[in-house]
C-alpha cells in the first residue's frame, strides 16, 4: 500500500523550492504538483512551476503560470518581473516591454527589470532593422536608451557608480542624442575629479539642450573646478537668465568667493570688496522675508544659561571629528546648551549617538527653504548662531542673512570674511588675524588667545616612522592638498627649492590626478616652472580614507601652498604624523591659515614672510637630516602639550568669547 504524503501545500512547496535550487526539476516540479492538487489556488506552487517551464524554454507554460499566480496572489515586482521574461523569451517584446514597465512602477529599484527591459526593447530595434523599418528601429533604441538611463539612476542610489557610468555610456550609444545621459556621466566624472572629461560630457549635453539651466549651471561647476573662474560665472549667470527661480545657479555663481582664494591675481583688499559685495546682495535679496521675521524673544539676562547653535554642520565630515568634537565635548553644560542644525549628509548610527551625547538637541537643514529654517531657529529660542562653513559647499549664509539669532558668529571654516553685515563676530587669533586684519571683515574680530581652534588626532592615525631620508639618501618634500592650490608662483618657489638641492624631491598625492588629461597639464605648468619633471612624482591616491595617514610616512618635509594655505585638518594631521610643514605668511586671511597652527606649537622659525625665505627654510631643513630626525621623533609630544590640543583649555577660552558677545548684546538697545 502507497504510503500517502501527509505534508501541506506550503510544506510541500518548500520541499520543492530546496529540490528546486539542488537543479533537481522533475522532483521539485512533482512536489509542487502535489502541492497543487491539494490546493489548486496556492499561488507559490504556480510560480515555481511557471518557473520551471521557463527553465525549459516552454514559453507558454510560464505566460500562463506566471499569469495565474499574479490572479491569485497579486502583483509584485518579481511576479511581474517573471511573466516579463516569460514573454521576451517567446519574442512578445511589447506583452515584455508593459510587464517590465509594471514591476518597475512597484520597485522603481529593480536594476535587472531596467537591462532586460533594455534588452527586449534592443531586440525589437533590430527586428525592425531586419524588416527596413529604420525609424521603428530608432524609436526602439530610444527606448532601451530610456531604460538603460533609468539603470544608471537606479546604480547611482545604490551607490555602484562603475555601474551607472556603463549604463549611461551605453545608452548614449543607442540614443547620442540624449541630454540627459551626458549630463549623468558629466556628475559622475566630476565627483570622481575627471575635470576635463566632465566639462566635454557637460558641453555636450549643453550643446543639445541649450535652454536647459541646469545643463548651463552644470558646465559653469566643471569650469569652476578648473579654475576657470570668469567663465563659470559666466555660464551660472546664463543659467540664472534663462531660469530667475533656478536656485541651485544662484548658490553656485555664490561659490566663486571661494574658488577666487585659488588664485594670486586678486589682492586681499579686492577679495573683501567682492566678499562685501556679495553680503549686500544676499541682504538684499531677502529684504522682504527679513522684514517679516518674527522679533527675537531672547531674554537680556548676561549670565543665564545660553543656547548655542551650529548651524549647516557637517557632523559626518573629517574636520567635524578634529575639530568640532574635542569643543563640543568640553562645552559646560551648566553655561551652555548646545544645539546642533547639521547638513543632510549620511551619518553613520555611531556618529548619531556621538552627536546625541555633544548636543542637547540635533535637526537636519535641506536645501533652500531659507526663511522656514530661520523662523525655526529662532522660534527655538537660539542666542548665538555660529556658521562654521561659510561659502564653503554645505554653508547656510542664505539662513544667516535674515539674522536668525541675537547674536550670529563665524568661526572655523571658511578662510575669509563672510561679507555679511548680519554676522556679528569671527572668532579668530592673532597669527591668523593680525593687528590692522579689521579692514579686510565685514565682522568684528574677535582673537582668543593660544589659537582660535583645538585639534584632537584621528584615532586610525599609526605610529611615526623613521626619517624617509636616512634609508632613500634623499630628501622627500611632498603635498597632499588639493594641487588647484598649487599656484604658478608656488611652483616657482619650489623650483628654487628643488634647484638647490640636487638629491631631492617632491611628492604630489591628490584624487585630480586621477585623470590623464589633468596630470598631463600639470606636468605642463611644472616645466614652465623650470622645474625638472624628474624630481616631481604624481600619484592618485588609493581608495582608502586614511590614505594621507599612511602616505605621510614617505615624507620628510611638506610644502605649503599659497595663497592658499593647505586646510588646517591637512596642516595638523602632517604635523601629528612627524612631518614638519612650512609655509608663507601672507597678505590675506587665507594665507595664514597654516602660520596660525605652526605658532600654538612653536614652529614659529617654519614660518617665512617672502618666498625667497620659504626657499632657503626649504633647503636649510633638508640639509639638517639630525634636526629633522628630532622633530619627527618628538612632534606628538610637541603637539600634545601645546594649546593646539588643550581641549579644556580651548573650551573656556572659547566660552569666554560666546559670554562676551551675549553680554554686549544684553547692553545693546533693543
Amino acid at each position: 500500500m502507497t504510503e500517502v504524503d501527509a505534508r501541506s501545500p506550503i510544506d510541500l512547496v518548500e520541499a520543492g523550492r530546496a529540490l528546486h535550487r539542488a537543479g533537481q526539476l522533475e522532483e521539485a516540479e512533482r512536489l509542487y504538483a502535489q502541492a497543487l492538487a491539494r490546493d489548486e489556488d496556492c499561488a507559490e506552487a504556480h510560480e515555481l512551476k511557471a518557473v520551471i517551464a521557463g527553465q525549459r524554454g516552454q514559453s507558454d507554460e510560464a505566460i500562463a503560470g506566471f499569469r495565474r499566480t499574479i490572479a491569485l496572489g497579486g502583483p509584485t515586482p518579481q511576479r511581474l518581473y517573471n511573466l516579463a521574461e516569460a514573454y521576451r523569451l517567446a519574442g512578445d517584446f511589447e506583452s515584455a516591454l508593459r510587464a517590465y514597465n509594471q514591476a518597475l512602477t512597484l520597485d522603481a529599484g529593480f536594476l535587472d527589470a531596467y537591462r532586460n527591459c533594455a534588452e527586449a526593447a534592443k531586440q525589437m530595434a533590430a527586428l525592425a532593422t531586419a524588416q527596413g523599418n529604420i525609424d521603428a528601429a530608432e524609436h526602439f533604441n530610444k527606448v532601451a536608451a530610456h531604460y538603460l538611463t533609468g539603470l544608471g539612476h537606479a546604480c547611482l542610489k545604490g551607490s555602484d557608480v562603475l555601474a551607472a557610468e556603463k549604463a549611461y555610456r551605453a545608452s548614449i550609444v543607442l540614443d547620442p542624442q540624449k541630454a540627459e545621459s551626458y549630463s549623468n556621466l558629466g556628475t559622475i566624472t566630476i565627483e570622481s575629479y575627471r575635470l576635463i572629461e566632465a566639462e566635454m560630457q557637460y558641453r555636450k549635453a549643453q550643446s543639445l539642450e541649450p535652454q536647459s539651466p541646469a545643463y548651463v549651471s552644470n558646465l559653469g561647476l566643471a569650469l569652476l573646478a578648473q579654475l576657470r573662474i570668469d567663465d563659470a560665472g559666466e555660464s551660472f549667470r546664463k543659467a540664472i537668465e534663462l531660469d530667475p527661480s533656478f536656485e541651485d545657479a544662484r548658490v553656485n555663481l555664490d561659490r566663486l568667493l571661494l574658488w577666487r582664494h585659488y588664485r594670486a591675481d586678486w589682492g586681499p583688499d579686492a577679495m573683501f570688496e567682492m566678499h562685501r559685495d556679495w553680503g549686500r546682495g544676499a541682504i538684499a535679496r531677502v529684504a522682504s522675508d527679513a522684514r517679516a521675521m518674527p522679533p527675537f524673544t531672547n531674554r537680556r539676562d548676561p549670565d543665564r544659561i545660553l543656547r548655542v547653535a551650529f548651524i549647516a554642520l557637517d557632523f559626518s565630515s573629517y574636520d567635524s571629528h578634529l575639530f568640532f568634537e574635542p569643543l563640543a565635548g568640553q562645552l559646560d553644560r551648566s553655561a551652555f546648551e548646545l544645539v546642533v542644525f547639521r547638513t543632510p549628509s549620511e551619518i553613520s548610527g555611531a556618529e548619531i549617538q556621538r552627536l546625541k551625547k555633544l548636543a542637547k538637541g540635533q535637526r537636519m537643514l535641506f536645501p533652500h527653504r531659507t526663511k522656514e529654517f530661520a523662523q525655526m531657529i529662532r522660534a527655538d529660542r537660539i542666542d548665538i548662531a555660529i556658521d562654521p562653513a561659510g561659502h564653503m559647499l554645505h554653508g547656510r549664509l542664505d539662513i544667516f542673512a535674515l539674522k536668525p539669532a541675537p547674536v550670529c558668529v563665524a568661526w572655523l571654516g571658511y578662510p575669509d570674511t563672510t561679507g555679511l553685515p548680519t554676522i556679528d563676530y569671527r572668532i579668530t587669533d592673532e597669527v591668523a588675524d593680525p593687528p590692522g586684519a579689521e579692514a579686510l571683515y565685514t565682522e568684528r574680530l574677535h582673537r582668543l588667545a593660544g589659537g582660535s581652534f583645538v585639534f584632537r588626532p584621528p584615532e586610525q592615525a599609526p605610529e611615526i616612522t623613521a626619517l624617509p631620508a636616512r634609508d632613500a639618501g634623499i630628501v622627500t618634500f611632498g603635498n597632499f592638498e588639493d594641487p588647484r592650490k598649487i599656484a604658478p608662483e608656488v611652483l616657482q618657489v619650489w623650483n628654487s627649492t628643488l634647484a638647490s638641492l640636487p638629491r631631492a624631491r617632491i611628492l604630489l598625492i591628490a584624487p585630480e590626478f586621477a585623470e590623464d588629461a589633468y596630470v598631463a597639464r600639470f606636468h605642463a605648468q611644472v616645466r614652465a616652472a623650470g622645474i625638472d619633471p624628474e624630481k616631481v612624482q604624481i600619484r592618485h591616491p588609493p581608495e582608502e580614507r586614511d590614505w594621507r595617514l599612511r602616505a605621510y610616512s614617505e615624507v620628510d618635509v611638506v610644502l605649503d601652498t599659497f595663497p592658499y594655505n593647505g586646510s588646517r585638518a591637512r596642516t595638523c594631521e602632517a604635523l601629528w604624523s612627524g612631518v614638519p610643514v612650512i609655509t608663507l605668511w601672507g597678505d590675506r586671511p587665507c594665507s595664514r591659515m597654516s602660520a596660525s597652527v605652526l605658532a600654538q606649537i612653536g614652529l614659529e622659525g617654519l614660518i617665512s614672510e617672502t618666498g625667497d625665505r620659504y626657499a632657503a627654510t626649504a633647503v636649510e631643513l633638508a640639509c639638517d637630516l639630525e634636526r629633522l630626525r628630532a622633530l619627527r621623533a618628538g612632534m606628538r609630544e610637541r603637539l600634545r602639550f601645546s594649546p593646539l590640543m588643550d581641549e579644556a583649555g580651548f573650551a573656556r577660552r572659547f566660552e569666554a568669547a560666546l559670554r562676551d558677545m551675549w553680554r554686549d548684546w544684553c547692553r545693546s538697545a533693543s
